[in-house]
């Protein structure tokens, strides 16, 4: 399997040195500095959307897997009170 990864241009020379900072403050490459801080940033927003946004996501998780159950079948009413391929035998 190939992955292309995209290269991350940033035209703001203030934003570069932030992020030439951050790095060398955390001993970080500053490919994983922005990783981390994309993933501080996603964590904090997700907080910040609340129960709300929660539900929402919650309730999205269940319809996948009420279809996956209904796609699986007899099977399928075993895997929410059994370990995996305990319906097997």
């Amino acid at each position: 399997m190939y992955i292309m990864y995209m290269a991350l241009h940033i035209n703001n020379p203030e934003v570069e040195q932030k992020v030439r900072e951050m790095a060398l403050l955390t001993g970080e490459s500053m490919t994983e500095a922005i990783g981390r801080a994309a993933d501080e940033r996603i964590a904090r927003a997700r907080f910040a959307a609340g129960p709300q946004r929660t539900h929402g996501i919650f309730q999205e998780q269940s319809r996948c897997a009420g279809t996956l159950m209904g796609a699986l079948g007899v099977c399928g009413s075993f895997l929410l009170n059994r370990a995996p391929f305990d319906c097997f035998g």
